[in-house]
């Protein structure tokens, strides 16, 4: 699930470079099957906790990885339904269409 959300952000905005660059990243990384853990199992979407995000993340969860991410709401909006995942929040880059 979350290559398929990068691959749709990279085909809806990026230009012709940034189209190489995720190219290049997505031949170094290990894709898995989206299995995410039970903690995030239970869950309930909101505006916050959108259901693609449950399953990324909990899927990370699952694996035990730190998950780098700019979705600082789905964090919060976790935190509420006190499920806390290790994660190291960034700001968010746009793609520029370069």
């Amino acid at each position: 699930m979350a290559k398929a959300e990068f691959e749709n952000i990279v085909s809806g905005v990026a230009g012709e470079k940034e189209k190489a660059r995720a190219k290049r990243f997505l031949e170094k990384v290990k894709v898995v099957e989206d299995d995410p853990s039970e903690r995030a199992k239970k869950l309930i979407p909101s505006k916050k906790v959108g259901e693609n995000d449950i399953v990324i993340f909990g899927t990370g969860d699952k694996r035990r990885a730190i998950t780098l991410t700019a979705d600082k709401k789905f964090l919060s909006g976790a935190s509420y339904q006190k499920v806390d995942f290790d994660a190291i929040v960034h700001d968010p880059v746009p793609l520029k269409g370069d």
